[in-house]
């Protein structure tokens, strides 16, 4: 093969594969880039969707239990905290998940969250209005992978609860 055969094989075979990367084909024959040469397969029937009620956490929040048997809610307006913290605390440490950093069982989400509220209100675990625990609702839809289409809703119920033993260490 000549050298200009070499160069116009190269150049097709570039063009080739260079096709693939930008228009972003799934499993695209001879490319470079193995990224765009495998998928993940996916083995799940179902996709589950946590509808994030913005209005909810901004109005109503936590149902809050005290320690006297009363209730309270605990909502983004009393804390006075913004939305993005406030849909991070309610949605992800009320269910025990911390961030992606995070990948350390040992920390107790549901004690930290107890803690930081209950400081922002400047109540102490003796106190008979300290909040002892915090309801948070979530709804989780459901929808069939194929064809795509809404299965079920599946209403949750999160709840942290304090233990004695925390107010030790209470600081």
């Amino acid at each position: 093969m000549s050298k200009r055969g070499v160069t116009i094989f190269l150049a097709i075979h570039l063009v080739f594969c260079w096709l693939g990367v930008i228009l972003r084909c799934e499993l695209f024959p001879l490319t470079w880039a193995p990224m765009f040469s495998s998928r993940p397969s996916f083995k799940k029937a179902h996709y589950n969707v946590t509808y994030l009620d913005f209005d909810w956490i901004k109005k109503k929040g936590w149902l809050a239990t005290r320690r006297d048997g009363t209730t309270e809610w605990v909502n983004q307006e009393t804390l006075n905290i913004p939305t993005h913290n406030m849909w991070r605390l309610y949605y992800q440490r009320t269910k025990k998940k911390g961030p992606p950093y995070y990948n350390d069982d040992h920390v107790n989400w549901h004690r930290r969250l107890l803690v930081i509220i209950n400081k922002s209100y400047g109540r102490q675990p003796e106190d008979a209005n300290f909040i002892i625990s915090l309801n948070a609702k979530s709804e989780q839809y459901i929808f069939n992978k194929r064809p795509l289409a809404y299965k079920e809703s599946v209403p949750n119920i999160h709840v942290a609860k304090w233990n004695e033993a925390w107010g030790e260490d209470f600081r």
